[in-house]
């Protein structure tokens, strides 16, 4: 389950809340990439040749690796 008050990393909802204030939430657009096997992969050192493409592909939001953001500056 995300939390949305959890502040103390770069999460998704946190990203999303942290650049909504400055750009406006409509023109912020956040993804969160990963699941707790590439968590677990990055953490012990892994690298993603040693995992399925399908296994890189699979998108649980309870554990994002990544977070991509994209915020539009209205003029």
């Amino acid at each position: 389950m995300c939390n949305n008050a959890d502040y103390w990393r770069f999460t998704p909802a946190c990203c999303r809340n942290l650049l909504g204030e400055r750009f406006g939430l409509a023109n912020v657009d956040v993804r969160g990439y990963g699941n707790v096997l590439t968590a677990m992969a990055f953490l012990t050192g892994m690298a993603f040749e040693e995992l399925p493409p399908a296994e890189l592909d699979f998108v649980d939001p309870n554990f994002p690796v990544v977070v991509a953001a994209r915020a539009i500056k209205q003029p």
